[in-house]
């Protein structure tokens, strides 16, 4: 009866009875086993382990040790847990639930983790040990299999094993929330989130199931849905940090920004040490510096490092940010930190995107075949690998990169969003471009793919009118990102509307003070009206917010050359061409100043690279494209080259207009050489 009540949750009536038996049978090994799993059951974890304490005394076998085993896990005896599991083993070798609560204890100490999966594998693969698990029990295996395997990024292997507890129990909570998890890192929020409602409705009560459910619908852009949900959360659950945090991000997402820097605050109030403070002190920090408050925002991730010291979260948190910033350098910086401390696949891997985006490609390469030797189908290393073929000019593997990464969900939205998306932040925009249209197609009301669209339109530069469209249409759909507004900003510039130009980088500004690319953007409007001085400080900030946007160097070059300080233009075109040598009109723009001041061996070099890259690209003719050749002609002539001279003269000629004051003494040195023209 005492059982029955127990079984039944009437936990208070049931330990009322078993004190009466254990009056009367004091060495009863069933009372004593039965006390300890309602202490158990009752959360009592201050009492449960001297329950089963007095169990194994009266009989010391592998169901009481195990019992006592549990107790002193739920008390945080950590090590106490690992003895009594050991000794459960020792007594019954093929114990499966001993194992699995073994590699529990074990595997959080990254140097015993094999340890852990030995033991886990012994339950799923041993055939004499398998044998003894009941269904849950293998379940609970998997689960903790797969658990592991995700904290450590193994994706795929992740994956099977969250896929073989579901194929045992549809309704495993943990199994789904584990899955839940694994797809939205991996992009595919569709499927993260039927996991997630899964989850929360085999386990009504499960917090981190609706947290789940929540950030899947802020990543799908349903951000009042996921806003509803975690207020109603909170206030059930007030002192859970992981709930604050993600309001938090709820309340960031539509333009709450004071909501959300309460909310990041309670997260790290309540929170104290648990893994979730780390991502709020970050996204905080980040908030703070989005409004101006630099030094608010450096005071946060101060605290945080004296918090964490050697918390390799911390480190992987700051570099991801660092990296969405283009600051490559300290974002690798980071990431190496994290992995001193972490060997974590995903840490790896987003090393590697820096690496690829600090041009490093060699060693970027390297490093993708490290993640690819532990886990070959990790998401986004096909894509990434496609975005390092590209850099390199391999384009046969580039292409068959990009198949690759859709192969696994042909038709999965989230996922061809995420591989344009990334395909256009790397500069292919041509390949993302029909992928994000059949998104947008499907999705017209998603700010995010109106966004990414409009970006492919306007970096391939073949209709801007249908860019901007999409561009600001984004901002109507969602008017709370910065990043919006500064490529409606950008596209304004491209097409001639200064007016729209301004209005929207400064909008872009009020919601982010921390966005370099908008400071660039408004410089390269300032120097385009006259106000140089304007444009250089804005420059400026713009390289000290984001030093990868080596292309506010040309722009500074402009202002230079509108000041007629050449030096000062020399060495700024040269900083933009150190970063990135393939922009053609960079040379041509260096070539030219150097030509003008006398230099035309170093001119040369500069103009035939120039037209080199312009020859080998499919794009359209430049309209400097005449005049570097005219150019690289007179250097080739003053030089003695005489047959290169002749080339370019003729090229010149026949791409020059008519009336070009150049052409006379272009054919007047031809003629001179004896080449006739008519």
């Amino acid at each position: 009866m005492a059982a029955q009540d127990a079984s039944s949750g009437q936990l208070a009536r049931a330990r009322q009875a078993v004190t009466g038996l254990q009056q009367k049978l004091p060495n009863d090994v069933d009372v004593a086993v039965l006390a300890g799993e309602i202490e158990l059951a009752a959360k009592a974890n201050d009492k449960a382990p001297e329950a089963w304490k007095k169990a194994v005394a009266a009989q010391k076998n592998a169901r009481t040790l195990f019992g006592a085993a549990r107790a002193a896990l739920a008390a945080g005896d950590r090590a106490g847990a690992e003895s009594l599991a050991n000794e459960v083993l020792a007594s019954s070798p093929k114990h499966v639930a001993a194992r699995t609560l073994l590699a529990s204890v074990l595997w959080t100490e990254a140097a015993r983790e094999p340890e852990a999966v030995k033991l886990l594998g012994a339950v799923t693969e041993d055939t004499e040990i398998r044998r003894q698990a009941s269904n849950p029990e293998l379940v609970e295996a998997y689960t903790l299999l797969g658990r592991i395997h995700l904290a450590r990024s193994r994706m795929s292997q992740a994956e099977q094993a969250f896929a073989a507890a579901l194929k045992l129990d549809a309704q495993a909570v943990q199994a789904l929330i584990g899955n839940g998890e694994l797809f939205y890192r991996s992009g595919r929020f569709s499927e993260a989130l039927s996991r997630f409602e899964g989850a929360s409705r085999a386990d009504a009560d499960s917090v981190v199931a609706k947290v789940g459910e929540a950030k899947t619908r802020l990543a799908l852009e349903n951000m009042k849905e996921a806003k509803d949900l975690l207020k109603k959360l909170r206030d059930a659950y007030p002192k859970d940090p992981l709930v604050a945090f993600w309001l938090g991000r709820a309340e960031d997402a539509l333009g709450n920004r004071k909501e959300s820097e309460a909310a990041y605050l309670e997260a790290i109030k309540v929170g104290e040490a648990r893994p979730e403070v780390v991502d709020a002190y970050v996204a905080l920090a980040q908030l703070l510096a989005g409004l101006g408050r630099t030094e608010e925002a450096s005071q946060k991730l101060a605290d945080a490092s004296q918090k964490f010291p050697k918390s390799a979260s911390l480190f992987r948190a700051k570099g991801e940010v660092l990296l969405s910033t283009g600051r490559y350098e300290e974002a690798k910086k980071e990431l190496e930190g994290a992995l001193a401390i972490e060997d974590d696949l995903g840490t790896r891997f987003k090393l590697g995107t820096a690496l690829r985006r600090m041009r490093s490609f060699d060693e970027a390469a390297k490093v993708l075949d490290q993640v690819t030797a532990v886990d070959k189908e990790y998401p986004g290393l096909a894509l990434e690998r496609g975005l390092l073929f590209e850099a390199t000019n391999q384009t046969d593997k580039a292409l068959e990169m990009y198949n690759e990464a859709l192969r696994k969900a042909p038709n999965d939205l989230d996922l061809m969003l995420r591989v344009g998306a990334s395909q256009v932040m790397g500069g292919h925009a041509e390949q993302a471009e029909p992928i994000l249209k059949q998104v947008v197609s499907q999705r017209p009301k998603s700010a995010e793919a109106n966004h990414f669209y409009g970006r492919s339109l306007l970096v391939m530069g073949t209709n801007l009118s249908e860019a901007m469209r999409y561009l600001e249409q984004s901002t109507l759909i969602d008017p709370n990102r910065a990043e919006y507004f500064l490529y409606v900003g950008w596209g304004a510039n491209e097409s001639g509307q200064p007016a729209k130009a301004q209005s929207a980088l400064e909008r872009a500004l009020e919601l982010d003070r921390n966005l370099g690319d908008a400071y660039w953007q408004r410089g390269v409007l300032l120097q385009k009206q006259g106000a140089t001085l304007d444009a250089l400080n804005d420059l400026r900030t713009a390289l000290e917010k984001r030093p990868s946007r080596y292309e506010a160097y040309a722009t500074m070059a402009l202002c230079f050359q509108d000041q007629s300080k050449w030096g000062e233009a020399e060495s700024a075109w040269r900083r933009a061409i150190n970063s990135d040598g393939t922009v053609a009109e960079w040379h041509y723009r260096l070539g030219k100043i150097l030509a003008t001041r006398g230099g035309e061996g170093a001119a040369a070099g500069e103009l035939e690279k120039a037209v080199t890259l312009v020859e080998a690209s499919p794009k359209g003719r430049p309209s400097w494209l005449y005049d570097a050749h005219f150019l690289l002609a007179e250097a080739m002539r003053s030089g003695g080259s005489r047959d290169k001279a002749i080339t370019h003269y003729r090229r010149f000629l026949e791409l020059a207009p008519t009336d070009n004051a150049y052409r006379a003494d272009a054919e007047k040195h031809l003629e001179e050489w004896g080449i006739r023209l008519r």
